[in-house]
C-alpha cells in the first residue's frame, strides 16, 4: 500500500491460539476479498505459533495492498475490548469485525460495500450455518457439520494430515467447489432479517459519528448490545 493511502476496509480479529485456523482464516481473506484492506489482529496472547505467523505475515505484507497490522496483548482479553483496541488503529471507511472460524466466499465484500454506500448508518451482518430462516434448516446444517468434523478427523489421521488441509478439506465437504461457493441457505423472498450474527458484523464510520460506545467493555455479550442499541 502507498504511503498516504487508505484501505477501503479494515478487518479487526481476535483471536487466542488455533494457529490451523487462522491460516485457514488468512488464506479466506486473501484469495477472495477484491477491495484493498488492512487485517488488523488483536492477539490476546497466543501462545502456538499463531504470534509468529502474523508478526511475519505483517511485516511481508508491510507496503502492499493489503496490510496486515499486528497487536499484541499479555492477557486474554474480552471480546467487546478487543474490538475497540482494534477500532482505534483502523483507516478504512468500512469496519468488519470478523471472527477467524469462517470461510469468505468470493467477492463477499461487494454486496456489503455496496449496501453502505447507499445506506451508510446500517449495521450487516451476514449469515452462516447457524442462522437459517427455518429452525430445521439450521438444526440439519449444523448435523451435517458435525458428520463431517468427524470424518475429516479420519481422514486427517489415515492420510497423516495436518490440521489446516483437515480444515479445507471439511469446508469442501460442506460447501463444495470453495471457487464457485453456492449457499446453502434456500431462496427466499426476503434477503435480510433483524438481528446480529456475531461472528460478522460490518458498518461504516460514519455511524460512530452517530452512536458512542459501540462496543461496550463491561458486557460479553456485546453483539446483542450493539443491536439493541441500535434498535432503539
Amino acid at each position: 500500500m502507498q504511503s498516504g493511502s487508505k484501505p477501503t476496509l479494515s478487518i479487526i480479529t481476535a483471536i487466542h491460539n488455533a494457529l490451523a485456523m487462522n491460516r485457514v482464516y488468512w488464506e479466506s481473506l486473501e484469495q477472495n476479498t477484491t477491495s484493498a484492506f488492512e487485517l488488523i489482529i488483536i492477539d490476546n496472547h497466543s501462545t502456538d505459533g499463531s504470534e509468529v505467523f502474523f508478526e511475519e505475515l505483517s511485516r511481508r505484507m508491510k507496503g502492499t495492498p493489503t496490510e496486515v497490522v499486528y497487536i499484541r496483548n499479555e492477557f486474554n482479553q474480552s471480546y467487546p475490548v478487543s474490538q475497540n483496541q482494534g477500532m482505534a488503529q483502523a483507516r478504512a471507511g468500512i469496519l468488519c469485525f470478523l471472527n477467524n472460524d469462517i470461510w469468505l466466499p468470493p467477492g463477499w465484500n461487494q454486496i456489503f460495500e455496496s449496501q453502505l454506500r447507499m445506506s451508510p448508518l446500517t449495521v450487516l451482518s451476514p449469515t452462516g450455518q447457524e442462522a437459517q430462516p427455518r429452525q430445521s434448516l439450521s438444526n440439519s446444517l449444523k448435523m451435517k457439520w458435525k458428520w463431517i468434523s468427524l470424518l475429516s478427523e479420519v481422514w486427517k489421521k489415515a492420510l497423516f494430515q495436518s490440521e489446516e488441509a483437515r480444515l479445507i478439506k471439511a469446508i469442501q465437504w460442506m460447501y463444495g467447489d470453495l471457487k464457485k461457493f453456492h449457499s446453502p441457505t434456500p431462496p427466499m423472498r426476503t434477503a435480510s432479517f433483524d438481528g446480529i450474527n456475531g461472528n460478522c458484523v460490518i458498518f461504516s464510520k460514519q455511524l460512530l459519528e452517530r452512536i458512542s460506545g459501540i462496543w461496550d467493555p463491561r458486557l460479553e455479550a456485546a453483539d446483542w448490545h450493539l443491536y439493541l442499541t441500535i434498535a432503539k
